[in-house]
């Protein structure tokens, strides 16, 4: 099978306050950084602990097919950076990465399909890696019973080999069945169709192939295994038939569900949990106490703040309601009760303290420009799995940076910047001089206080990113609406910048893809 590639764009790009998921260059395995520092073992080896040679290869490894096979134990004593993904003999590992070795994202590359893929469970009810690309699972009749992969409404390279049908979700995981292009059809512009509501719906036209239905042993398969950790926490890891080695999640042990090591709180918080904001409006029946919708796939706690100015924090469940019990406070103060209220529902219960979760820790990896910032337990034992719990540190600007394609086609580690790309700004009466909205400035302490500011051309990526100069007030800012001025009324407790100098977009460091092979 050939990849069909196709450049399809529309939607929104993703933004920089927040790290952009970057989707891969379908058929790219990428390319091996040079001179790999030998301190930092995230890039080029497969890490202390797991064993390996640190080679690294654009080529394939011999494949293993479907469940053959069984994968070797791993030491039981995972090292400092025990913790990183291992290529197996047809799985590979697969980094988003600098030429000095810093690692953002890791995945795996499945070398025999020539694709990323992602563990997921499938039909048969095993981990098995998935095929992972932009194409989208859809029908080219009427009656949704023709499979096509078609198109997605993005940014990125539609490659139209393999996509994924959710089939539902039950034990809190969705089951996944993969399809594949039918070998010999190309993509053509056709009607397509979806069952996303649980009815065939006409959803336009798009560029789409005739697929059919992937055999699930056709791709590799993985089974779980624990480790412990320090602080009450273990590893939740999974070891694949050809020998790869896929670092899942984190659990507290003393809660007994997964955790997400949070470098603000230095605690690993719980993963899952209902949330609630100042914006949510249900209470009990009495209209006293907030009360938020739980389901059996939330975790122990609820996470959530009562004022916009409140930090987030975690609160026990408290006493379950009835959903008939549940109302709300109408804007002339009557409390009435929530029409459509349905399911389980839950009061706040207490706050619990952050010291209560599991410590963790963040420390810095490698010797270049872009750092690595990883967290690691109270024994340096690393528990940033594959795909979070790292982020890039630029130490030229002194700022978190994040993977951005920009307009020249590659990418770019930007550091966190408001966008110039929506509504034009301008701090004089000529509209000439251009202003960028900053954060709220309705708390005392901002959340993030940005430097830059970023200007997106679209598809193309971000094209220029520039300083940002002195803040203004409300009133000194302008726009252009068939003429130039005041922004009056435009919104309350905003700060503005002006836009300074321009920086290069050359200036900021490279990443590239690297597929290493055992």
């Amino acid at each position: 099978m050939v990849g069909l590639g196709v450049a399809a764009c529309g939607g929104e790009p993703a933004g920089l306050t927040q790290a952009a998921e970057i989707l891969p260059n379908p058929g790219s395995t990428g390319s091996s950084p040079q001179d790999e520092p030998e301190d930092n073992p995230a890039v080029g080896s497969t890490g202390a602990g797991w064993g390996g040679d640190g080679s690294t290869s654009e080529g394939e490894g011999p494949s293993s097919g479907g469940s053959h096979g069984a994968p070797a134990e791993p030491d039981p004593d995972p090292g400092p950076d025990g913790n990183t993904v291992v290529s197996g003999s047809r799985l590979h590992r697969r980094a988003l990465a600098t030429p000095d070795g810093a690692t953002s994202e890791v995945g795996l590359w499945d070398s025999e399909l020539e694709v990323p893929c992602t563990f997921e469970r499938a039909g048969d009810g095993e981990q098995r890696c998935m095929p992972k690309l932009p194409g989208e699972m859809m029908f080219s009749d009427p009656e949704c019973t023709q499979p096509v992969i078609a198109s997605y409404w993005s940014c990125e390279e539609t490659d139209f080999r393999y996509a994924r049908d959710y089939l539902g979700e039950s034990d809190c995981e969705w089951t996944i069945e993969t399809f594949e292009a039918i070998e010999g059809e190309v993509p053509a512009q056709i009607p397509v169709f979806s069952d996303w509501t649980g009815e065939c719906a006409a959803q336009g036209s798009r560029l789409a192939v005739p697929a059919q239905p992937m055999a699930d042993d056709a791709l590799i398969r993985a089974t779980f295994i624990e480790q412990p950790r320090a602080a009450g926490m273990s590893m939740r890891i999974l070891l694949a038939d050809d020998g790869a080695v896929w670092p899942d999640e984190v659990l507290d042990e003393g809660r007994a569900e997964r955790c997400k090591p949070d470098a603000q709180s230095g605690r690993c918080i719980p993963a899952s949990s209902a949330g609630f904001g100042h914006w949510s409006t249900l209470l009990d029946a009495a209209c006293e106490q907030r009360v938020v919708a739980v389901d059996a796939c939330d975790g122990s706690a609820l996470r959530g703040r009562e004022s916009v100015c409140d930090p987030w924090s975690l609160y026990e469940y408290g006493d379950e309601v009835d959903a008939a019990g549940v109302s709300l406070l109408g804007e002339d103060g009557v409390c009435e009760a929530a029409e459509g209220a349905t399911g389980t529902h839950v009061t706040v219960g207490p706050l619990i303290p952050v010291e209560t979760f599991p410590a963790v820790e963040t420390v810095t990896v490698g010797e270049g420009r872009l750092r690595e910032q990883r967290l690691v337990d109270a024994a340096g034992d690393s528990l940033a799995t594959s795909t979070w719990g790292r982020t890039l540190y630029d130490t030229e600007l002194g700022e978190r940076c994040a993977p951005r394609w920009t307009a020249d086609g590659v990418i770019r580690c930007l550091p966190p910047a408001a966008s110039l790309s929506s509504l034009p700004l301008f701090a004089d009466d000529d509209c000439t001089q251009r202003v960028v909205r900053g954060y709220s400035a309705e708390c005392e302490v901002p959340a993030t206080i940005l430097s830059y500011a970023v200007q997106d051309e679209g598809c193309s990526g971000a094209s220029s990113i520039y300083e940002l100069g002195e803040a203004l007030d409300t009133e000194e800012v302008y726009w252009e609406l068939g003429g130039c001025s005041l922004a009056e009324h435009f919104i309350d407790n905003i700060v503005f910048f002006r836009v300074g100098e321009e920086i290069p977009i050359e200036a900021f460091v490279e990443l590239d893809y690297v597929v290493q092979s055992p």
